[in-house]
């Protein structure tokens, strides 16, 4: 998680977890 917050840090987190709810 540390490491995607450095590349996502501009991105909102709720946008990190959408690939997940995509996947499901």
């Amino acid at each position: 998680n540390l490491s995607t917050n450095n590349l996502y840090g501009s991105v909102p987190s709720f946008l990190q977890e959408m690939p997940y709810l995509v996947n499901m």
